[in-house]
C-alpha cells in the first residue's frame, strides 16, 4: 500500500510519526495523522483546510487527552519488571551479530492484519524502538486505498488519507474534532466538493 503514497501523503506520515515519537508515544494513530495533515495543511484544499483546526488546538487536546502526565520510557517500564532491555539487545546482538536489532527494524513481516489480535512482532517493535500502528490507522490506510482507486488514482494523496480517517468509525481523531468544535461530517462534506469522486459517504458513530 506504501508505494503507492505520493510525496505529499509520505511527507503527512512522516510527520505523523515524528509527532508520535515527539509525544513518546509508543504507537501511530488517527491523532497523530490528524496533528501531521494540520501541520502539513498546505496539501489539502483551500475550503477543507480552513475547517481544520490549527496545528496548536489539535496538540492541545492530544496532550491533555492522552498525556495526563509524561509516560515512562520502555527502559524503565522493563526495569520496574526486573528486565533490563539493554541487556535483551546485548544478548540479541551477541547471539545473532551486531546488526540483529537493525534487521529486526527492517524485517517486513507478511502477515495479513487482523483486528482482533495484537502484532505477533510486538517484541520485535520493542527491541527495535519501532511504532506500532494502531488498528484505526490501519483502517484509515485501507479507505484511503479505496478513496484512490475510487478517483481512478494511482497515488494515495493527503486529501484520500484525510477522507479514510473521516470514515473510520471511532476514530480518536474524529473525537478530537469534535472536542474542538468542529464537525467531521462539514469535513467531509467539503472534501466531497473540493476532491472529484472522493469517498461519499462517511461512518457515523
Amino acid at each position: 500500500m506504501f508505494d503507492r503514497w505520493d510525496a505529499d501523503a509520505t511527507e503527512v506520515l512522516d510527520t505523523g510519526l515524528a509527532e508520535a515519537k515527539r509525544l513518546r508515544h509508543s504507537w501511530l494513530g488517527t491523532e497523530h495523522l490528524l496533528l501531521a495533515l494540520t501541520i502539513q495543511r498546505h496539501h489539502l484544499p483551500g475550503t477543507v483546510e480552513r475547517l481544520l483546526p490549527t496545528e496548536d488546538q489539535v496538540r492541545a487536546a492530544l496532550t491533555a487527552a492522552v498525556d495526563p502526565g509524561p509516560p515512562a520510557p520502555d527502559p524503565e517500564l522493563l526495569a520496574a519488571l526486573g528486565i533490563d532491555l539493554e541487556e535483551i539487545r546485548s544478548a540479541v546482538r551477541s547471539t545473532f551479530g551486531p546488526e540483529a536489532i537493525d534487521r529486526l527494524a527492517q524485517r517486513h513481516v507478511h502477515q495479513p492484519w487482523q483486528p482482533w489480535r495484537r502484532a505477533h512482532r510486538a517484541c520485535t517493535s520493542l527491541l527495535a524502538g519501532n511504532l506500532s500502528v494502531a488498528p484505526r490507522a490501519k483502517q484509515a490506510f485501507q479507505h484511503a486505498l479505496d478513496d484512490a482507486n475510487q478517483r481512478q488514482r494511482t497515488r494515495i494523496d493527503p486529501t484520500a488519507l484525510l477522507a479514510g480517517i473521516l470514515q473510520v468509525q471511532d476514530a480518536f481523531a474524529n473525537r478530537l474534532l469534535r472536542d474542538l468544535g468542529v464537525d467531521p461530517d462539514d469535513i467531509h462534506t467539503a472534501l466531497r466538493h473540493a476532491v472529484p469522486r472522493c469517498v461519499g459517504r462517511r461512518a457515523r458513530k
